[in-house]
């Protein structure tokens, strides 16, 4: 087929579709108009597929919206299409109730037949439109990250059934950054690595809800996370910091996840726990480039303190804990994601986590888990006898998962993510058997588990 005639195939079909749904609103729900910006001082990476090159993004680009073909090279069926203004914004109208589209720029109609993208990122879906408008999260260098790593993953294994709130959860600037800056070939490659590592995680994720006893779906733990990805987007778009809208982005999902299973604290936590695990060791094994690898390690062990955090606040407010208890361990929290944040060798990030542990579940009376339970002589040998336990349940943890991971070559992404999930059910029973035997500290003692699982747990295999 010419180029004229696949340039006029594709303009007809996008005007064939905005055609179909303003003749049939009823059956079509009404269309979404997208908008967003591409910042001028976004880079880009020399990786293959998605982006292919570092240029600039001048004004009149072609700016799209695709959706991924399985098995597919190259770029994806395109549902609407416009230019990019002068001061680096666009507006796309889309399908309402759209899920998982990419928006992508594109120099112009011949860019995009080739697939060489200047900017790409995920729209997770049209859900938390404002007034028929729905804010994208800026067109940059991370986005164009989180893309790729989506666009490999869809085209290996479908793109509904990917969880792209979770995977963007995973890539940072730093990550993205390191990432821009390798040659095309590593660049590709290492995108490939970051699927692999994102599909393990989610994975696990599930593996591990299932061993709590919580029957979920990958779809539902989705569809749970959008309203709280939209309000992420509109913050991003604003110009809050990438962090402190992540914060926020985390509070708000874990409630609507919490609500939409049914879980407990314990079971959301150790399943951001088990994912980490995987997400970490699969990247640390198999990406050549220390920088992203540092970064990627680091975002995990970010991820997965936030959900520590939000975990213990919940635990005590649950458990009746005075405020000042709950401020404590609120304020031990803070440092610990300030320290992660600030960490720039990857010992820094485990001994991070063991200060905030001590400080929280340390057998000191003056830890926040020694405060809580209001230690005496006898609680404070029950609570050393319940942490004795711990450790030697974590050791076993922490063998499981060598066995696991010597032999994950062997194995596939299903069979190893049930055993890291298995591992980390087996650690819990193991302390929460013990507590049972011993009945210690009343009423407290589930808490005072629920705090110890939390934090000994926590960044397993540092």
């Amino acid at each position: 087929m010419s180029q004229c005639l696949k340039q006029w195939a594709r303009r007809h079909r996008v005007a064939l579709l905005a055609s179909m749904c303003s003749f049939a609103l009823a059956a079509c729900g009404g269309d979404v108009l997208v908008e967003g910006r591409v910042p001028a001082d976004g880079a880009s990476s020399a990786a293959s597929g998605i982006v292919p090159s570092s240029r600039a993004v001048p004004e009149g680009s072609l700016v799209v919206a695709e959706v991924l073909v399985e098995g597919r090279a190259g770029p994806g069926d395109v549902i609407a299409e416009t230019t990019l203004r002068a001061d680096g914004t666009y507006s796309l109208s889309v399908p309402r109730d759209s899920r998982r589209l990419i928006i992508t720029v594109y120099a112009d109609e011949a860019a995009l037949e080739a697939g060489a993208a200047l900017r790409a990122g995920v729209l997770d879906a049209t859900v938390g439109a404002v007034g028929g408008v729905r804010t994208m999260h800026p067109l940059d260098v991370e986005s164009t990250l989180e893309a790729s790593v989506f666009a490999e993953l869809g085209r290996q294994h479908g793109a509904d059934t990917v969880d792209t709130v979770d995977l963007r959860a995973r890539i940072d600037p730093a990550m993205a950054s390191a990432w821009a800056s390798m040659e095309a070939e590593a660049a590709t490659e290492a995108t490939v690595t970051l699927a692999e590592a994102v599909l393990l995680a989610q994975r696990t994720r599930l593996e591990s809800f299932a061993e709590a006893g919580v029957s979920v779906t990958q779809e539902a733990l989705f569809e749970a996370s959008l309203e709280a990805a939209a309000a992420l987007d509109l913050a991003l778009d604003a110009g809050t910091t990438a962090e402190t809208a992540w914060a926020g982005f985390h509070a708000s999902q874990r409630e609507q996840v919490t609500e939409e299973t049914q879980a407990d604290d314990q079971a959301v936590s150790g399943s951001e726990q088990a994912a980490s695990v995987a997400f970490r060791l699969h990247v640390e094994a198999e990406l050549d480039t220390q920088a992203l690898r540092f970064a990627a390690y680091r975002r995990a062990a970010i991820l997965e303190a936030r959900a520590a955090n939000l975990t213990l606040e919940a635990l005590l407010t649950a458990g009746g804990a005075g405020q000042t208890v709950i401020d404590a361990v609120v304020t031990q929290g803070d440092l610990l994601v300030t320290a992660l944040l600030s960490a720039s060798q990857r010992a820094e990030v485990p001994a991070a986590f063991s200060t905030w542990a001590l400080s929280i579940s340390g057998g000191s009376s003056l830890s926040v888990l020694g405060t809580y339970l209001e230690l005496d002589t006898t609680g404070s040998a029950s609570l050393e006898g319940l942490i004795a336990v711990q450790n030697t349940a974590r050791g076993t943890l922490e063998l499981a998962l060598e066995t696991a991971w010597l032999t994950a070559g062997l194995l596939n992404v299903e069979v190893l993510a049930g055993k890291t999930a298995d591992a980390f059910a087996a650690y819990r029973a193991t302390v929460i058997a013990h507590l049972d035997a011993t009945g210690a500290f009343g009423d407290r003692g589930p808490t005072a588990v629920g705090i110890l699982l939390t934090t000994s747990g926590a960044l397993t295999l540092g």
